[in-house]
């Protein structure tokens, strides 16, 4: 039973290694765009961790889905690709994962509120650790030209974002909740102060 265990573990982690290969090699050229300084990579990688770490997620499709969900919007990479590499289920998840080029930025932001709902919880696990590792970025350091209004502005948007992914894990929404409150309330004191 306990090579069984190991060996098994042994095969999750083959994936997980190789996925995170495979987003590597994607991602090379790329940089973070309020922090170019940054290779994109980290990201994904954060992402992941966060999943792990703090979420306490341990399916390893949602962490290889972690890893690669830019994978397909901002590289070369394919679903198809994706599916043969890694699965169908983590396919699924980087699918609903990816937004629709066709969609202008107002339809975006208006699926975005509503999608949480029709979302697998797979999907919806990887979405909040993206948005907890975007946010800390920004609280770290806010993107060039930001005025504490565009900042508040912000955060009260991704509040609301946040709702429809309610339920998926307590762990990270109370991580986002910490985050998003204390944003909100250094913006209206910065508001204030002018």
């Amino acid at each position: 039973w306990i090579l069984f265990e190991s060996d098994f573990f042994l095969f999750l982690m083959e994936g997980i290694v190789k996925a995170t290969h495979y987003a590597a090699t994607k991602h090379a050229p790329q940089r973070r765009k309020h922090r170019p300084e940054v290779p994109y990579i980290n990201h994904p990688i954060r992402v992941m961790t966060c999943l792990m770490e703090e979420g306490k997620v341990t399916d390893p499709d949602v962490l290889m889905a972690g890893v690669l969900h830019d994978t397909v919007e901002d590289t070369d990479a394919t679903l198809e690709e994706i599916e043969k590499l890694f699965g169908e289920k983590v396919r699924v998840i980087v699918e609903e994962y990816k937004l629709d080029d066709g969609m202008t930025k107002e339809d975006k932001q208006r699926d975005k509120l509503a999608e949480g709902a029709t979302i697998c919880l797979g999907t919806k696990l990887v979405k909040l650790a993206d948005k907890l590792d975007n946010l800390r970025e920004k609280d770290e350091q806010l993107p060039d030209g930001w005025t504490p209004q565009r900042a508040r502005d912000h955060f009260q948007r991704q509040k609301q974002k946040l709702e429809p992914l309610r339920g998926a894990n307590e762990h990270l929404e109370k991580l986002l909740d910490e985050l998003l409150d204390r944003n909100l309330k250094e913006s209206e004191a910065k508001i204030a102060a002018r």
